[in-house]
């Protein structure tokens, strides 16, 4: 008495009515990846261009600063690469295609890595390490690596005994 029967759509259509709040959670991490991946990025470019500017300007070094604008150019393809993501993840149609999300991707991973390798590369050959850290005595890292290790400046600093 007092029960009633539900009917074999509504029953059909019970679990999907508790996967939309799961769904909707993980709909909104998928955009949200991408965009806090763009602050991410454009703040590393940011860094990346303010840090070419300053080799250049202190340092007049042509390899270093092009090796740091290199880097700040991939960082901000990459960001603009996140940022074009989020229209195709957004309009379901003729506007944009899958496969050009996977070409977004692609091309951004592959950005990522000429970034961090230009950059990397660039802070290895600097003469001015530690800007913007407060860490650096204006020496470099490579270069005060090779005086301590190769010129009898004492232990390398990865001797502990």
């Amino acid at each position: 008495r007092g029960k009633v029967r539900a009917t074999p759509a509504e029953v059909a259509a019970a679990p999907h009515a508790l996967l939309l709040p799961a769904q909707w959670c993980l709909f909104s991490v998928h955009l949200l990846l991408p965009l806090l991946g763009a602050y991410l990025l454009l703040h590393m470019a940011r860094h990346g261009w303010q840090r070419a500017g300053r080799e250049w300007r202190e340092q007049r070094a042509l390899l270093t600063s092009l090796l740091f604008v290199v880097g700040a150019a991939c960082d901000s393809l990459d960001c603009l690469a996140h940022v074009l993501v989020l229209p195709c993840l957004l309009l379901d149609g003729g506007l944009f295609d899958h496969h050009l999300e996977h070409s977004l991707h692609a091309a951004s991973l592959r950005l990522a890595v000429a970034a961090c390798c230009s950059m990397v590369v660039g802070e290895a050959l600097s003469r001015s390490s530690g800007h913007g850290h407060g860490d650096g005595d204006g020496d470099g890292a490579a270069r005060a690596w090779t005086e301590t290790a190769f010129t009898g400046g004492g232990r390398p600093f990865f001797y502990n005994s």
